[in-house]
């Protein structure tokens, strides 16, 4: 599972299904782009919830403990991925 798809199916501003598939991907790019800098799931956590709540404001109502839900889903993934990457070399 992608970032995007994980963070489309969470849907963090219950925009879905009235905005379009990309609505999300300014604040993809910019997680994207900072998470090889973060070193766990409660970095992840706080780089997501910062990141949406720089985007949306108000409009955000997750929780930190929202945001560590996907956290967790997210590492699950790169750890995935880190592995798979492993296994190849």
């Amino acid at each position: 599972m992608t970032l995007k798809e994980i963070i489309n199916d969470w849907d963090p501003v219950n925009l879905f299904p009235g905005a379009p598939n990309d609505e999300y991907n300014p604040e993809i790019v910019e997680i994207e782009g900072l998470l090889k800098h973060q070193r766990g799931i409660n970095d992840i956590s706080v780089l997501i919830y910062s990141v949406f709540n720089k985007y949306f404001g108000d409009v955000f109502e997750k929780t930190k403990n929202d945001c560590d839900y996907i956290a967790k889903k997210i590492f699950q993934e790169m750890s995935l991925k880190f592995e798979e990457e492993r296994q190849v070399q």
